[in-house]
């Protein structure tokens, strides 16, 4: 049990996950000897034990559900793109994750990642960095993919997972993402511009702003189709974004989209959002409405995460964050 502590900070468990995952396993040990050394013990334990072992049933069960591999292809950076067909798995909502499973690689590793794009019909993308050295799951991935497999690899999934903020009860939304922290962003940013497309009755509720900074233009490519049917269609001035290209030495000469050189100016970005009227301009007075609710949802590295919340908790902004990093 002390090792199953030490495996427990924070350092260790997000470098050594699978470690600290099995080893907490033992838990199994101390129940058999609870259960075997005090008799009175299922008293207390029954209630917990029921509601774990209904939890790995519907588990087992939605992971054994049917998944077609699509497509698996390398990008630049170590990213490795999945496009999948889930028809049976319930279709995640705007923000959550699943975990996947590549028996090839691991028949018991089970790893989560964020849905990239979800569309009707059960077809799902997943956009994955390699992180923490060769061996590591996202690594062997992304060779796995290197080496032109075949569409018939097995793959399971199970979820979806979490419980994102309810997106249409405020009155603004910001976006900030750092590298492939766009992987979310990019999910929920399409998801509610095709329902303001597809609604067009509604009054329309919400202002959206991404701020999305990249090191190249490489990455920026594999979502660019988000932004151009914005750019198109920005539906009067509800959307809009701006994609900061950071180490590119000559962004322009690939850019589609229109893009900044350096990086973002994120307090200042974010200040011309919460200054602006219903209609997309400025106040005179430059104060916004009181009782506009906005929210900040930010997944991006600490420094990013870090300077995001400060400007959250100033405004009385709502925050939400998810960090990409080990």
């Amino acid at each position: 049990f002390f090792c199953m502590g030490i495996l427990s900070f924070w350092k260790i468990r997000r470098v050594k996950f699978e470690l600290f995952y099995y080893t907490h396993h033992m838990f199994a040990v101390l129940t058999v000897g609870v259960l075997l050394h005090a008799c009175s013990a299922w008293y207390y334990m029954i209630g917990p034990l029921t509601l774990w072992g209904l939890d790995r049933c519907v588990r087992s069960y939605r992971s054994s559900l049917s998944v077609t591999l699509r497509c698996i292809t390398p990008h630049h950076h170590g990213i490795t793109e999945l496009v999948m067909y889930a028809p049976n798995h319930q279709l995640p909502r705007m923000g959550q994750y699943v975990f996947l499973n590549i028996p090839v690689l691991s028949v018991f590793q089970w790893h989560p990642f964020t849905v990239s794009r979800a569309e009707k019909g059960g077809k799902l993308s997943l956009h994955i960095r390699a992180v923490g050295g060769s061996e590591s799951f996202t690594s062997q991935l992304h060779e796995l993919a290197r080496s032109n497999p075949p569409l018939e690899l097995a793959v399971g999934i199970d979820g979806p997972y979490g419980n994102p903020p309810n997106w249409l009860m405020y009155d603004k939304i910001a976006f900030v993402c750092g590298g492939i922290g766009i992987t979310p962003v990019n999910h929920i940013f399409s998801g509610l511009y095709d329902y303001a497309l597809h609604n067009t009755n509604d009054d329309m509720w919400t202002r959206v702003h991404c701020v999305w900074a990249a090191q190249t233009y490489d990455l920026v490519a594999l979502f660019e189709t988000t932004f151009l049917n914005i750019l198109n269609n920005p539906i009067g001035s509800h959307f809009s974004f701006t994609v900061h290209v950071t180490a590119d030495p000559n962004p322009e000469a690939r850019c589609i989209l229109p893009c900044r050189t350096g990086r973002p100016d994120i307090e200042k970005e974010l200040e011309e959002l919460l200054l602006e009227d219903e209609y997309g301009s400025e106040f005179g007075d430059g104060v916004p409405l009181p009782e506009e609710r906005v929210l900040l949802f930010v997944c991006g590295p600490t420094k990013m995460m870090s300077v995001c919340q400060s400007l959250a908790h100033m405004w009385n902004w709502d925050f939400h964050g998810e960090m990409f990093e080990l």
